[in-house]
């Protein structure tokens, strides 16, 4: 809680120095994105990730294995993922999906 309270005053201070209203720039930051159904979509598209990795890492501390890679195992997971998808981009099969799973799974472990 005082973290999140000095970041806010820390960003009101930084926003008054560059001529910005800090009220109106704590208001976008905070309140525009969920003032309408887009934004409350967008905002659970950008946390599902994120979220993942939390469930993820949650796992791995209470087995007292610590991990730094998280975000990069996400990402050359979707990476390797989406390049199987997209090198069998012409063909069809039920195998496709399950295919790039494992992929995804290789690529984020050899991450």
């Amino acid at each position: 809680v005082i973290a999140v309270i000095l970041t806010v005053i820390t960003g009101s201070i930084i926003f008054a120095l560059m001529g910005f209203d800090p009220i109106f720039a704590l208001h976008t930051f905070f309140i525009s994105p969920i003032s309408n159904s887009y934004g409350i979509s967008e905002l659970l598209v950008k946390a599902t990730p994120l979220a993942l990795i939390a469930v993820g890492l949650a796992f791995c501390f209470k087995n007292n294995l610590y991990n730094i890679g998280a975000e990069g195992q996400l990402t050359m997971g979707a990476v390797v993922g989406g390049g199987i998808g997209i090198l069998f981009y012409d063909t069809s099969g039920f195998w496709i999906l399950p295919l790039m799973i494992i992929g995804g799974a290789i690529g984020g472990a050899l991450w």
